[in-house]
């Protein structure tokens, strides 16, 4: 399932979140997270990649799509 910028989505507990860099067009992690308890966030960058960005304390961080429910109100 593919998620759009503004739509609010579940990530579960234990779930893997990581925050990227660009340099000279590589792409590397920067930070890593796992989430502590279940978080209801907003999606910021939905493109079609194999990774759902999310707005977590204060910047997007990035979780695979796998792990990504849809919110309250979303079938």
């Amino acid at each position: 399932m593919r998620y759009k910028g503004g739509e609010l989505v579940y990530i579960p507990a234990e779930v893997a979140m990581n925050k990227y860099n660009l340099d000279g067009g590589l792409k590397y992690v920067t930070e890593h997270w796992v989430t502590k308890t279940p978080e209801y966030l907003l999606v910021v960058d939905g493109k079609n990649t194999p990774e759902v960005g999310v707005f977590f304390n204060g910047d997007t961080w990035f979780v695979s799509e796998k792990d990504v429910y849809a919110g309250e109100g979303y079938e």
